[in-house]
């Protein structure tokens, strides 16, 4: 497999272009300045989860619906920041650093009202995992609303998945401690 790295050089040598960074790098950056255990960001415009962050009670949208999104996620009322809508560029990264001075740590996913998502990890594997479960659990929860209804874990099932042995496994695993 080709080296990420090397590709983007030969690129940018084969065409001689300057490469700007992108208008929302000092959101990213505020995110590695609050916890150095993040090593890697996913931020995303996901269909599911971006219509998700566009309803008019977004907090109440992201819920824990199966165990594989509380495993991977967390709760999103422990675990996740959930920032009204603001410009991308300095005024997001702003909004960004306030929410994460109120934040202890593990946190795992930020949803960004009308924007998009981020998650982050010590691997790239967890930061990819948590997109893509987010992704699903977004989906989950439109398919279901559609459906009828939807149904949401009991607060203790959430709470027993946080903190059972097996799962706690999983989650070592995807931050490559083992």
């Amino acid at each position: 497999a080709a080296d990420p790295a090397n590709a983007l050089a030969a690129l940018i040598h084969r065409t001689n272009e300057r490469f700007k960074a992108s208008i929302e790098s000092p959101m990213h950056a505020t995110i590695y300045s609050h916890d150095e255990d993040v090593n890697f960001i996913v931020h995303v415009h996901s269909p599911s989860t971006l219509a998700g962050s566009c309803t008019e009670n977004y907090r109440e949208f992201f819920v824990p619906q199966f165990p594989d999104s509380v495993v991977c996620l967390g709760s999103p009322r422990k675990n996740w920041i959930f920032l009204d809508y603001a410009s991308p560029g300095p005024l997001i990264a702003s909004a960004l650093a306030d929410a994460l001075s109120e934040v202890e740590n593990d946190l795992r996913v930020v949803i960004l009202q009308n924007h998009g998502s981020i998650t982050m990890g010590k691997t790239a594997y967890e930061a990819i995992s948590r997109a893509q479960i987010l992704e699903k659990a977004s989906y989950v929860r439109l398919m279901s609303v559609m459906y009828g209804g939807s149904t949401v874990l009991d607060p203790a099932e959430v709470e027993y998945l946080e903190n059972e042995e097996a799962e706690k496994y999983r989650q070592r695993v995807m931050k490559g401690e083992i």
